[in-house]
């Protein structure tokens, strides 16, 4: 049986959401090297997760970059031995023009680095995807909310659900028009994730064995909550925001 662990951060700014829980376990140290751990200049905490989508460019949600983000770690799986990582300044942030951070609409940002990584970028599937479609989910968070920021790299597995039975849901606990067609949600089982570890890669598997990423994690009312899924930016929604920015075409 896998071990449970929450899994939290970034606390959404406009909505009393809070963050997310996951079954999880550590991923191995062949992990991928794309993913970076985000923090603010002082460098003494992580604030939230972004991909590698091209040498100097990290992908994120908005929801993250907002908190002035300055320095992005790639390539780490424990916190604790960044020797083979790459720590590397952030000098610009642009969010998505249409980014509205009460609704958390057009979720997404990238970060320009000051000098190129070496991380070889993940691919992104422009396609959309089916409900019950398994997912990986994976990032760094808190093991208990208001405690130190998870030494290891985690990752869980969930199912897509199709947004009419998640708008159906979120209507019940939330507003009944937070549910677009520009979000996916997952989770909401005995693994999903919530609001906060802000920018989690959400990942599909493709046929010929490709990791290509599909969804950044954006938002959810509550953790640990039975039959409430999280809510996370569909990338093929602002494929016309990202494009410009990937060096990996799918």
């Amino acid at each position: 049986m896998l071990p449970t662990i929450l899994l939290v951060a970034l606390v959404a700014l406009t909505h009393a959401y809070k963050p997310e829980s996951f079954n999880v376990i550590p991923v191995a140290s062949t992990a991928p090297t794309y993913t970076a751990a985000l923090s603010t200049a002082r460098g003494d905490r992580i604030l939230c997760v972004g991909h590698v989508i091209a040498p100097a460019i990290i992908l994120t949600t908005a929801s993250c970059a907002t908190n002035h983000i300055q320095s992005a770690t790639i390539g780490v799986t424990k916190l604790s031995n960044t020797t083979a990582a790459e720590t590397i300044q952030v000098d610009r942030s642009i969010p998505h023009p249409s980014y509205d951070p009460t609704t958390r609409a057009n979720d997404v940002a990238v970060l320009h680095l000051a000098t190129p990584s070496a991380a070889a970028p993940v691919a992104i599937s422009w396609d959309v995807i089916d409900a019950s479609q398994p997912v990986t989910l994976r990032g760094w968070g808190q093991l208990v909310d208001g405690t130190k920021v998870n030494n290891a790299l985690m990752e869980t597995s969930a199912s897509v659900w199709a947004n009419t039975d998640c708008a159906f849901v979120y209507a019940k606990v939330a507003s009944p028009d937070s549910i677009s067609d520009s979000v996916l949600c997952a989770g909401g089982q005995s693994t999903d994730a919530c609001v906060g570890d802000a920018g989690d890669a959400l990942t599909i598997v493709d046929d010929d064995g490709q990791e290509k990423l599909v969804g950044l994690s954006s938002w959810s009312v509550e953790c640990d909550a039975a039959g409430v899924p999280g809510v996370y930016t569909r990338l093929s929604s602002v494929r016309d925001f990202v494009e410009p920015f990937v060096a990996v075409e799918v």
